[in-house]
This record gives structure tokens, C-alpha cells and sequence, in this order.
């Protein structure tokens, strides 16, 4: 789930833990990119997109 907090920051959350990826100053369209480069991964299924931070993505491939 990505969630913006305010204009400064915009996070995404895992799905199946709750970890949260946080960064300030950037826009919500580059965060998602920062968060792959760290290993979080998203899978579409049955039309809704599930995010994974690295633990769980590595735990449940």
C-alpha cells in the first residue's frame, strides 16, 4: 500500500508485516523506485497489488 503522509514524504507499506519504506523530500512516483532498488518487490493478484518489503519477499518467493 503506498501512502502519502503529507507533501514532504511518502511511505509504502508491506502487506504481510507492516514494515514501512519512509523517505522525506521525494515525490510519491520515486519512492517506489527507491523502495525496488532496496529489495521490495509487488505482485498483482486478482487485481489488487500486494507490496513486500525484503523479508518477505525473500520468505514467501
Amino acid at each position: 500500500m503506498l501512502v502519502t503522509d503529507d507533501q514532504d514524504a511518502a511511505e509504502v507499506s508491506c502487506d504481510r508485516c507492516g514494515a514501512v519504506f519512509r523517505l522525506a523530500g521525494v515525490e510519491p512516483e520515486a519512492l517506489w523506485a527507491r523502495a525496488q532498488a532496496d529489495g521490495w518487490q509487488a505482485e498483482r493478484l486478482g487485481g489488487v497489488w500486494w507490496h513486500r518489503c525484503p523479508s518477505c519477499a525473500h520468505r514467501f518467493s
